[in-house]
């Protein structure tokens, strides 16, 4: 949660701007937020103290290593240092807040909090904390922010200390009694995220340590969305877990959204909102939604109004903690989502429906809508909205928004398992796939997302279009991908059987969305291809001189696709066998590049046994024959044996298939 260079000036928190009738009105004052006065100005005897303390800490630095310990493993010698780190303390006492509103000063003691923690100096670090949390005057200054927001982060190693939840306790009141202040300023509201996340039990990392890589992330980030207000989470959290108390100081945190200002419910849905389009403020009212439980009227205030969201649509703020809302309202409030976000899509049409499929932030917020969807009748409403699929089909080769919106009304469509067909009919539409004069051509439409796209692209890649693929291949039901089941023999077989120079197939294997694409085809468990296409394409493959080995020597692609290839050749005893022959010539490279992938293929039992090698290869092959005959399957015309989930799926298009029939008969 690291916040801007040191350099930056003082900030003065958010300014709410006046309405009109109030902003020329002479006896109207405003009292002072207590970020703009901040702490008081220091002396000139202060400031040379603490040039002083500065140096004295950068000494002790040198011998410490502060800076290589407050980021790294623990020091092996830290015990012989014992006595130099008790005087440093000691000499600190006191003194603190002139180092905190030094720039430098704030820098070296940062790393001490930091030290100290790392090197499992719990009794120091307590002491030290307490004496930096009672300084509230730091938490709205630029530099003690920094250190403070430090020290609250690395309390979590230390939750079990009744110290500790005596200050955090104190921490937690402080903040209640001070939340307008502190969530408005751009300092303080970090401390406000640090505690909340130590209270979850999140490890968070040094807020000083790669300063340069979070900034490139961050720059990275913003340029891909145009939002640089997203909530991450630190990766790490206690293995034991917070303590119980923890979990009651996080709902105290909550409750402050519910009395962000005295007044009635419209003021307080207008503070809300303002806290949620602010950029300080965004990112602290996104976690407090996340590791909390806000209350109904929370959800009501930000949700449970049209104009509410549209507001919040049209910034990059407003549009991400709509999303964290819409989130955690679909699974603890789902009667609002109801009739507040889902009432909210049931009334767009027109020009706001046009303003949504032109892109912007409003897309983010419908992808959140879509990854939340529980119910069928929910689903359907969005499915059935005019334009809706057409319109992100017609951008998704060009639009990476578009094309994750399309991949989240896919998956919605498996997770709530229905409305294949409403889905497949639009989209495979919106591609002019239509009758099966069409299914020739189907791959090359859908991997370049364009209807007038005929021949396969070349690698690389879109992942979206590829992941889009594999997700109608493998958890659809065969039915209603038939263009993609019935195109898989003219255009994904045929290319394959080409040469390398003139083949677009071959390309894939060694690409990274390709060849994910590639595994889905011929996964021997969920694939709807027939068995024999999927032998057919296997076979093709390694007939190819030099493929199989050229995927054997790439661990990030084609060593995947290659196990894949294996795996599902368990029927035919004499591909392995020709494929073994082949790469155990080079069998000390794939054993130095990839030892999973050696041991995966067996190459070392096939070079010292043979003979057993090939013996255990038949009975795979005839156990699968029989095992294919006992479900009534022909390997050669058929697919092999369905998941439940894709057994399900089947059911369910039945099951709509029924349902359309009925309709059909009662229209007549």
């Amino acid at each position: 949660m690291a916040r801007g260079g040191r350099n930056r000036r003082k900030s003065v928190g958010y300014q709410q701007q006046q309405d009109d009738d109030t902003r020329n009105d002479d006896n109207t004052t405003a009292a002072p937020r207590r970020n703009e006065t901040g702490p008081p100005a220091r002396s000139l005897a202060a400031k040379e103290k603490a040039k002083d303390l500065t140096s004295y800490l950068r000494s002790v630095g040198e011998v410490l290593k502060l800076g290589e310990a407050s980021s790294g493993e623990p020091l092996a010698d830290v015990t012989a240092n014992l006595p130099m780190i008790a005087a440093v303390l000691e000499e600190l006492k006191g003194q603190e807040g002139l180092l905190l509103q030094d720039q430098t000063g704030s820098k070296h003691l940062q790393r001490l909090v930091r030290f100290l923690k790392n090197n499992n100096l719990g009794e120091e670090l307590v002491d030290l904390c307490s004496r930096l949390l009672e300084k509230t005057d730091m938490y709205y200054d630029q530099y003690g922010s920094h250190v403070v927001q430090e020290a609250v982060a690395c309390l979590v190693a230390q939750l079990d200390n009744e110290q500790v939840w005596s200050m955090l306790k104190t921490l937690v009141k402080y903040i209640i009694e001070n939340f307008s202040d502190m969530v408005w300023d751009a300092c303080a509201t970090h401390i406000i995220r640090s505690l909340a996340l130590t209270l979850a039990g999140y490890v968070q990392p040094s807020t000083s340590s790669n300063k340069k890589k979070k900034k490139k992330q961050q720059q990275q980030n913003a340029a891909a969305s145009g939002r640089d207000t997203a909530l991450t989470l630190p990766s790490h959290k206690l293995e034991k877990g917070a303590p119980t108390y923890c979990s009651k100081l996080i709902a105290k945190l909550c409750g402050c959204l519910d009395s962000v200002e005295t007044g009635d419910e419209s003021q307080q849905q207008q503070q809300l909102s303002e806290l949620c389009e602010h950029p300080s403020s965004s990112v602290t009212i996104q976690l407090l939604a996340t590791v909390g439980s806000p209350s109904e009227g929370v959800f009501k205030s930000i949700l449970g109004d049209a104009d509410s969201i549209r507001r919040l649509m049209s910034s990059g703020p407003g549009s991400r903690s709509l999303e964290v809302f819409i989130a955690r309202c679909a699974t603890e409030q789902p009667t609002v989502f109801h009739s507040g976000v889902m009432g909210f899509v049931k009334d767009l049409g027109g020009e706001e429906m046009d303003n949504l499929y032109e892109g912007g932030f409003g897309l983010y917020v419908l992808q959140a809508i879509i990854s939340s969807v529980r119910e069928p009748p929910h689903l359907h409403e969005l499915l059935s909205k005019e334009g809706l699929i057409e319109s992100l089909v017609a951008k998704a080769a060009t639009s990476p928004p578009h094309l994750a919106t399309l991949q989240k009304l896919c998956e919605a469509c498996a997770h709530v398992n229905e409305h294949y067909k409403l889905f497949a009919d639009r989209f495979f539409g919106a591609l002019g796939i239509k009758g099966s004069e069409a299914f020739p051509r189907a791959w090359g439409v859908m991997l370049s997302l364009s209807p007038t796209q005929s021949t396969l692209p070349r690698a690389p890649l879109s992942s979206g279009a590829c992941i889009l693929a594999s997700t109608l291949l493998l958890r659809f039901p065969a039915r209603r991908v038939q263009p993609l089941v019935s195109g898989f023999g003219p255009q994904i077989l045929a290319d394959a059987k080409k040469s390398e120079e003139e083949s677009s197939v071959i390309g894939y294997c060694t690409d990274r969305a390709g060849g994910r694409l590639i595994e889905s085809l011929i996964d021997d468990s969920n694939s709807p291809i027939q068995q024999g296409q999927r032998m057919q394409f296997i076979r093709a493959l390694v007939k190819h001189d030099g493929l199989i080995e050229k995927l054997a020597t790439q661990p990030s692609a084609g060593s995947w696709v290659l196990a894949k290839m294996w795996e599902s050749s368990i029927a035919d005893a004499a591909v392995r066998k020709t494929m073994a022959e082949r790469l155990v010539k080079i069998e000390e490279d794939i054993k130095e590049k990839n030892m999973v992938l050696w041991k995966r293929l067996g190459l070392h039992e096939f070079k010292v046994a043979n003979e057993e090698w090939e013996e255990k290869m038949q009975k795979q092959s005839q156990a699968r024959e029989l095992f294919d005959d006992i479900l009534n399957l022909d390997t050669s015309t058929a697919g092999s044996k369905k998941t439940d989930k894709k057994r399900t799926a089947d059911e369910q298009s039945d099951g709509e298939d029924e349902e359309e029939k009925n309709d059909e008969e009662a229209d007549k």
